[in-house]
């Protein structure tokens, strides 16, 4: 457990680690630091972290968790930045980002995630789960904008859900960029309540005049929402509603395996029945 002191921005400010080129960092929580950008980790782009948990951390730019740098397994916590309250500009694979808060991009600021679950996050202004980042087979829920982008804002997702999110303008699910084979419904704002992206196979509702084909509107019929579980009913109709064309990777957020009965199915889970 590495427990840095200071916790606040400028001269004075005390980060907790930096990764070098090449290095790794396995197993640490890392919690109360604080740095223009990185408050909790700095990393170089080829710096590794591994199970590790990042937790009340600030930056006053980028970066309040981390900042660059490949993240595999870890925990992003109620860190904070004017810019990617949980991280920035790095790699993330089956990460879970929660709680975090900034101005742009609640949980994540120009970042690149696979298999990652964003819950919780918050941003003042616009992308509550992430800001103009790339996103496969990632879970976006209960994230939130004070202005545009609730889930997430100008990204591109590929088999993602998108569910349960809000915006204060427009735009509770997603903001602008695009969507492919992902499902994006019950999310909640004044204006375009889910979706405003340019959408190729997606379940949404409605559909934006921009979609780009074979959208659908029904109900995704998730196994229990209220508890949590957005995996697929036998009667989804998501199930075989996808793309493979789109499809990034051989598993699916659980890590089953993808396109598990010919076609690919819409979201961040497969059903392994037929």
């Amino acid at each position: 457990r590495e427990r840095c002191r200071g916790g606040h921005n400028g001269l004075a400010a005390v980060r907790c680690v930096y990764v070098g080129t090449n290095a790794v960092l396995s197993g640490f929580t890392l919690t109360n630091g604080a740095g223009d950008a990185g408050g909790g980790a700095w990393c170089e782009i080829s710096g590794v972290m591994s199970n590790c948990v990042l937790s009340g951390n600030s930056a006053g730019g980028e970066g309040g968790g981390s900042y660059g740098g490949k993240l595999y397994r870890c925990r992003l916590i109620e860190n904070n930045a004017d810019a990617g309250g949980g991280g920035a500009r790095g790699t993330l694979v089956a990460c879970t980002l929660s709680g975090n808060s900034a101005r742009y991009g609640g949980g994540i600021f120009y970042t690149v995630l696979t298999d990652c679950t964003l819950t919780g996050n918050s941003a003042t202004i616009d992308g509550g789960g992430a800001y103009i980042s790339t996103l496969r087979n990632c879970l976006l829920t209960g994230n939130s904008a004070g202005n545009l982008g609730g889930g997430a804002y100008g990204s591109k997702l590929t088999n993602c859900t998108v569910t349960g999110n809000s915006a204060e303008g427009e735009s509770g699910g997603l903001f602008m960029g695009n969507a492919l084979n992902s499902i994006v419904y019950y999310n909640a704002a004044p204006l375009n309540p889910n979706s405003s992206a340019f959408i190729t196979n997606n379940c949404t509702t409605p559909i934006p005049s921009w979609d780009t084909g074979n959208n659908i509107t029904n109900d995704p019929q998730f196994v229990d929402a209220g508890a949590g579980n957005y995996r697929l009913q036998a009667i989804s109709p998501c199930i075989d509603a996808g793309d493979n064309a789109f499809v990034q990777g051989t598993t699916d957020l659980d890590g089953n395996t993808r396109i598990a009965y010919g076609t690919v199915d819409m979201g961040a889970y497969e059903a392994q029945f037929p």
